[in-house]
């Protein structure tokens, strides 16, 4: 797990965006069609925000296979939200997601200083809210 840095943009669209997955859309509440201009533009946008923190899994191969990211960051009430997404449905059932929950929360709250971190879970993605559910997060 890295954070984004600028000049990987297309590599980011071409890693996690080719390669539908409606098991995926489905768990994340995505539409699923994004347009290569689109996703470029919003990971050149993203790199320079300094109210988030991205960051990229990266297989062994140097493959992108997901992001973990802390965003819509208020620094005066020391919270933020918190979302995973693994792109590659090879990687799912590994221990990946609560691997990467664990990290974000860590940087989350002893890197950054938060109090509190809040995401949102589908009650049918039960891998999800067990991931979220062990790295402490409660209902």
């Amino acid at each position: 797990m890295q954070s984004f840095e600028a000049g990987f943009a297309e590599k980011y669209y071409e890693d996690c965006f080719t390669k539908p997955s409606a098991e995926i859309d489905r768990l994340t509440g995505s539409s699923g069609t994004y347009k290569k201009e689109e996703v470029v533009s919003y990971y050149n946008r993203i790199v320079t925000d300094p109210d988030r923190f991205d960051f990229i899994l990266i297989a062994p191969d140097g493959t992108f296979i997901g992001e973990s990211v802390i965003n819509e960051l208020d620094r005066e009430n020391s919270t933020a939200n918190f979302r995973i997404v693994i792109f590659d449905e090879s990687y799912f059932g590994l221990g990946l997601d609560s691997w990467v929950v664990e990290k974000t929360r860590y940087f989350a709250f002893e890197q950054v200083g938060l109090h509190r971190l809040e995401l949102e879970v589908f009650s049918f993605n039960p891998r999800a809210k067990r991931a979220y559910e062990k790295a402490g997060f409660r209902l």
